[in-house]
C-alpha cells in the first residue's frame, strides 16, 4: 500500500532521525488542518463581503447614473 506523501506514517518516516521540534514537522502534521482553516476563513470574508452587499443594497441608482455612458455606442466604418 502506497502512503500519502503528507501522512502521519510518512512524516513519521521523514522526521525518523531528525529534530521533530522544528518547524517543518509541525508543519507537515497540521497541514490539513491549516488548511481546512484557510478555507474556512476564506470562505467566511467571500460570504461576508457579499453579505454587506446586500445589506447595503449594492450601488445606488444616482450612482449608477453617474457612471453610466450618455453618449451612444460608436459605429464602426469599414471603408472598403
Amino acid at each position: 500500500m502506497k502512503d500519502f506523501i503528507y501522512s502521519a506514517r510518512w512524516c513519521e518516516l521523514l522526521f525518523e532521525s531528525r529534530n521533530k521540534n522544528y518547524g517543518a514537522y509541525v508543519i507537515r502534521m497540521r497541514e490539513a488542518d491549516n488548511t481546512l482553516i484557510a478555507w474556512a476563513y476564506s470562505t467566511s470574508g467571500v460570504l461576508a463581503v457579499i453579505g454587506l452587499i446586500m445589506w447595503v443594497g449594492g450601488p445606488s441608482k444616482e450612482l449608477i447614473e453617474k457612471y453610466n455612458d450618455k453618449n451612444p455606442p460608436r459605429q464602426i466604418v469599414y471603408d472598403l
